[in-house]
């Protein structure tokens, strides 16, 4: 080996010597990044723990006056007032179909407007009516013609199908004045997806609430159903924002639904508590 090779091998060592030290910081960097990154979502996870804990604290320490509240926003119902009709939303069989025949009877509206769902296997196995035949039946005991009732084309699933089909209907009907009718825990949903989808003729629709039964809005995380109802409520309405609207208030909205779920769910384990123990024999 010559004393030109040996030189030529000694600046190759120091090339890739130099080349693995210039390396060294972005690699440093790099796992500083990471580092950083983890740090930050371990602390945006411990924030996000410390305001679901106060924010349960503060609800059921002002259970009283907070959750009827919470109860209560979801109901954005107004006054019954002239309609040319009468939308009946489905998923309550029990109620809505009665407060809409009330109406058509008080002459606030001269039709209904029905949409249509999928049959259930029960429905399909001839075990039930299906939901616009119970309807129907309704009406009628009530006093309303079955000509007057009417089917919205389209098969409905969801609250945002059931404003797609009157958004279709009602396209060419532009003095068309239609009352909605709905439970009171779902006319902020509803309405907000109506009038996101019928846009500049969202004014033709208007919403009427149906108190829910055994509950309202001033007591429902009294009871099970209550409970089950309106943080569910919360949970869809958070869920639409996030699908249709705006994301930052879909998760605030969901962040609100798991904060009353929880604080709901501490107040009935210690209704339940003391109700045992008020029901405790005493020795006297």
């Amino acid at each position: 080996m010559t004393a030109g090779s040996v030189r030529c091998g000694d600046q190759l060592k120091k090339i890739r010597t130099v080349r693995n030290v210039c390396a060294t910081p972005s690699n440093v960097c790099a796992t500083a990044s990471k580092v950083t990154r983890s740090g930050f979502f371990r602390l945006g996870c411990l924030l996000t723990l410390v305001i679901l804990v106060a924010g349960i604290g503060i609800l059921v320490g002002t259970r009283e006056t907070t959750l009827p509240a919470v109860g209560q926003w979801l109901d954005v119902g107004q006054l019954p007032r002239s309609a040319d009709y009468v939308m009946v939303l489905a998923g309550d069989n029990t109620s809505r179909p009665f407060a809409a025949a009330a109406l058509v009877k008080s002459g606030y509206a001269r039709r209904v407007l029905l949409t249509e769902i999928p049959l259930s296997e029960e429905e399909r196995a001839g075990l039930r009516p299906p939901y616009g035949e119970l309807a129907r039946r309704v009406f009628e005991s009530r006093g309303v013609e079955r000509e007057r009732v009417a089917d919205l084309p389209g098969e409905c699933r969801t609250t945002y199908d059931e404003a797609r089909a009157l958004a279709a209907w009602i396209e060419d009907k532009p003095d068309a004045r239609v009352a909605v009718v709905t439970t009171a825990y779902h006319t902020r949903r509803a309405r907000w997806i109506v009038q996101t989808v019928l846009a500049d003729q969202a004014d033709q629709a208007y919403f009427v609430s149906v108190p829910p039964d055994g509950f309202d809005g001033s007591n429902w995380w009294r009871y099970e159903e209550g409970v089950y109802a309106y943080v569910r409520e919360y949970l869809k309405l958070g869920f639409y924002w996030l699908r249709y609207g705006g994301v930052r208030v879909g998760v605030l909205v969901a962040l609100a639904a798991v904060l009353v779920l929880a604080a709901a769910v501490v107040l009935r384990r210690r209704w339940r508590k003391d109700d045992a123990e008020a029901a405790e024999p005493t020795l006297e």
